[in-house]
């Protein structure tokens, strides 16, 4: 699961920010499903092991907007 901060959410769809390599990111639509202890799961939109941005996730949002 990923930290409920990292989502970012348009109405009823959810992204998260996928760090690729330091300082190159990448905003993935995923699908969310459960919700425990504070972390979602995502069912589908990253693979095991990739990187997401937790804190901050919103702010880097916005400024992907401007």
């Amino acid at each position: 699961g990923v930290p409920a901060e990292a989502v970012v959410w348009e109405g009823s769809v959810a992204a998260v920010w996928v760090q690729l390599e330091p300082m190159l990111l990448q905003r993935r639509k995923v699908k969310i499903g459960l919700e425990q202890d504070g972390l979602l799961q995502v069912r589908e939109g990253i693979k095991p092991g990739e990187l997401v941005v937790g804190r901050g996730a919103i702010f880097v949002d916005n400024e992907w907007r401007q």
